[in-house]
């Protein structure tokens, strides 16, 4: 097979002076990218090559990458990799003119097209795609969002309790982004009822790229706000005289949008086991966060992080918060600080292996 792109990320930093976790490097076209503002190692760079030599005839499989330690200098760092052999999109010339070939057939689907060529081509090195086979489970009820997919062809069905078909999705549908937007756990089932190819981009990486192209916050705003119509529908009675309730039955994430999507003013209280906050809404946007000592940005970053408590919102602000500005774009700040949570968990997780070792 002819190896088209390898792409390797840091796992471990043991001191490297160069590199940190989640570095991620792209090999193409017999050329080494580095990470954007990076140097160039010529140790990593001869490593990398010769680990691409010594397996050229077994690629490492996408759900099973290889993982090798650098030669180090004054410190090292530990990469895994997955090597593309094959390219899913039918182009006329794979090696030079990838990028412009899939960002031109990325184009065509709805999650794309709010984006300019060049931006796609931004995303091309961080999307993965897989074949699923009839029967397959796509994703699991309960489990934490992982992917976010893109169907290039094929079908499958959402299945909620008891296996029972909410509905069927087809090419160009999105799957997942509601646990990646929330944080919360996957509220519905999904498997291939024929065989489905997909595209995907992993949790840490959609996060990433949506806070940096507001364009998709404003495209993922518009889903989720049709995703959620018939849910908002029944609470916007409540939301109008006032709505308390405990934060298991509703998490926090999907709390905030709630008041977001119905464009609400009036002051979010949340009585946690351990403290206190608030979050003021003017026409669905956050003018104001307390929690603790912290305020604003930090304290809404902090109340996401929250799993247990109860809540009261209360319709109407006083007439000196009316002149108060937004404290972040919503969509924005819940990006940001589930990324957060995700980095916090992704360095909490390094540190255990360290002292486990």
């Amino acid at each position: 097979m002819t190896l088209l792109e390898a792409f390797f990320t840091v796992t471990e930093n043991d001191s490297c002076p160069f590199y940190e976790t989640d570095d991620q490097f792209r090999f193409s076209t017999n050329a080494l990218h580095m990470p954007p503002g990076k140097p160039t190692c010529t140790i990593l760079a001869d490593d990398i090559r010769r680990v691409l030599n010594s397996d050229q005839e077994e690629p490492a499989s996408q759900e099973d990458p290889a993982t090798f330690k650098c030669s180090g200098c004054s410190g090292t760092i530990t990469l895994t990799y997955e090597k593309v052999t094959e390219y899913v999109f039918e182009l006329e010339d794979p090696h030079e003119n990838a990028k412009d070939n899939i960002a031109r057939l990325l184009k065509n689907f709805s999650f794309f097209k709010t984006l300019k060529k060049h931006e796609i081509k931004y995303f091309v090195p961080f999307i993965r795609h897989k074949q699923f086979q009839k029967g397959d489970i796509i994703i699991n009820k309960g489990e934490p969002g992982k992917n976010l997919f893109v169907i290039l062809s094929g079908m499958v069905e959402v299945v909620g309790e008891n296996d029972v078909n909410i509905a069927f999705l087809g090419k160009e549908e999105i799957l997942g982004e509601m646990s990646l937007i929330s944080g919360e756990a996957a509220g519905a089932s999904i498997r291939a009822v024929e065989p489905t190819r997909v595209i995907f981009l992993n949790s840490r990486n959609f996060r990433k790229l949506l806070r940096q192209f507001p364009a998709l916050q404003m495209y993922f705003a518009g889903l989720l706000s049709k995703r959620l119509a018939k849910t908002n529908v029944a609470r916007s009675a409540d939301l109008e005289s006032g709505m308390s309730g405990n934060l298991s039955e509703m998490p926090v994430a999907e709390l905030l949008q709630t008041f977001n999507m119905n464009q609400k003013t009036g002051v979010l209280t949340l009585k946690f086991p351990h403290d206190s906050a608030t979050i003021t809404f003017k026409n669905g946007e956050p003018i104001r966060a307390r929690f603790g000592e912290m305020n604003n940005k930090e304290a809404f970053w902090a109340v996401l992080k929250e799993k247990t408590g109860r809540f009261k919102f209360t319709p109407g602000i006083p007439p000196e918060e009316e002149s108060r500005s937004e404290i972040g774009q919503f969509m924005w700040l819940l990006m940001e600080g589930l990324s957060r949570m995700d980095e916090e968990a992704h360095t909490e997780a390094e540190t255990q292996r360290k002292t486990e070792n």
